[in-house]
């Protein structure tokens, strides 16, 4: 008797395990296996057919024959490819691309275990070191808005009204993988950038020669904050004057 009550609990036991194990595999298998996560933080209207934003064109190459997965905490949908290519629009500014960016790294749809990540977004350059439609790779990220600020009033006539935080700089800078920087180069070095006549004439309105060159594939600092930084003297003056 004790022989056949402890066999029948050896096979239930044996059962259920077996249902565990076939469920996680199951499990395991449902999950989107992620090659290539691209990530933008704004899009202006649709994602196809109106004026592009930071995702429109990531989508029409990618995206175009996926459904929307939807993901609990994230801005808006995620789109993957039978490819392993996935992409999304995070949001806009720090905490909300971040809060997006964590709720779909933790989302039981998707394996991340050997993934890239491409955060693609528009940004602009001191017209000394870049031109428009310069592509540029990231070897540092910084983060400038932590800090402290005052009002103008409060300091000296035309000193700077914002210095960073001292002892922070763990957290408020980060240097990129330098070896998949260098892959990332040779990738992309014989990429031949668009251009427009409308923009070269643009260009001339500048004087550096860095900014009235012809766009390139560049690499350097990116600077990362939730302001928007507007040239009210300077080469913004002339161009609009000129």
């Amino acid at each position: 008797m004790f022989i056949k009550k402890h066999f029948f609990h050896l096979s239930i036991f044996t059962m259920i395990f077996m249902f565990c194990s076939n469920a996680q595999a199951e499990t395991h298998q449902d999950k989107i296996q992620v090659k290539v996560f691209i990530a933008a933080m704004f899009e202006i209207g649709e994602n196809s057919g109106d004026k592009a934003g930071e995702f429109q064109h990531w989508y029409n190459q990618y995206f175009t024959d996926s459904k929307p997965i939807k993901v609990e905490g994230a801005h808006s949908p995620v789109y993957c490819n039978s490819e392993g290519v996935c992409g999304s629009v995070l949001g806009m500014g720090k905490v909300g691309s971040s809060a997006s960016m964590q709720a779909i790294t933790l989302s039981p749809k998707f394996d991340f275990s050997k993934s890239y990540f491409v955060l693609s977004g528009v940004a602009g350059t001191p017209p000394s070191k870049g031109t428009i439609g310069d592509v540029s790779w990231a070897s540092w990220l910084v983060d400038y808005d932590l800090g402290h600020r005052w009002k103008a009033e409060e300091g000296e006539k035309g000193a700077p009204t914002f210095t960073p935080r001292k002892g922070y700089e763990d957290i408020r800078r980060y240097q990129l993988n330098s070896e998949l920087l260098k892959w990332n180069l040779h990738l992309s070095q014989s990429v031949a950038l668009k251009d427009s006549k409308e923009a070269s004439a643009y260009r001339m309105k500048y004087p550096d020669a860095a900014a009235q060159r012809s766009p390139a594939i560049t690499v350097g600092t990116h600077m990362t904050g939730d302001t928007f930084f507007f040239m009210v003297q300077g080469y913004l003056t002339s161009a609009i004057h000129s």
